[in-house]
């Protein structure tokens, strides 16, 4: 049975959008599939519910934050408004985020019961710690975690593509192309 078949059988889903902000917006690469990606997934409100979550990196040693911040290199930073002022009017929408340590689950986040089903959806930046930190903790919850792959990035492109390839052994990978093609969100 492929992914698109499990999204088909299901009513309503969560996507949690991993520090979906503007400060981490401004360092990705990949800004335009990012905004077309936010704006195809907000024509859904019936069927996503979204769950804007912020990793709170308090308590972490000095060498996790040094590692994680090493990532974001404010020479990636794009210093056109436009898509800037597109990403801040597509998000502004959105419930505020949940505060998640990093250290801990998505526990009280995912009620096993819920009618939205095991099947979850993430998005967001960093993929190469956020993302991939996230997945494993679903994956580890019970969940079944599905990235949403244009509606994530990173500062650096491969850093991004590499991240993806682990992430797909914890999770399964789709665009919102592949959600266009399921009757569920696209094909009528």
């Amino acid at each position: 049975m492929s992914i698109l078949d499990l999204v088909e059988k299901q009513e309503k889903f969560d996507l949690f959008l991993i520090n979906m902000a503007s400060e981490r917006f401004r360092q990705c690469f990949s800004k335009l599939e990012t905004l077309t990606a936010i704006e195809y997934i907000m024509t859904f409100p019936g069927r996503i519910r979204i769950i804007p979550v912020e990793m709170d990196w308090n308590g972490a040693t000095e060498y996790q934050i040094e590692r994680m911040e090493r990532s974001r290199d404010p020479d990636h930073e794009s210093r056109s408004t436009e898509f800037h002022d597109r990403f801040d009017k597509s998000v502004n929408g959105m419930p505020k985020p949940v505060r998640l340590s990093y250290q801990s689950g998505f526990d009280q986040l995912v009620d096993h019961g819920n009618p939205y089903g095991r099947l979850v959806f993430l998005g967001g930046f960093n993929t190469e710690f956020e993302i991939l930190l996230s997945v494993q903790k679903l994956f580890l919850a019970g969940q079944l975690p599905v990235v949403i792959s244009d509606l994530c990035s990173s500062p650096s492109e491969r850093a991004h593509f590499s991240s993806l390839e682990s992430i797909s052994r914890f999770a399964e990978i789709i665009d919102t192309r592949d959600l266009q093609k399921s009757e569920a969100f696209g094909r009528q």
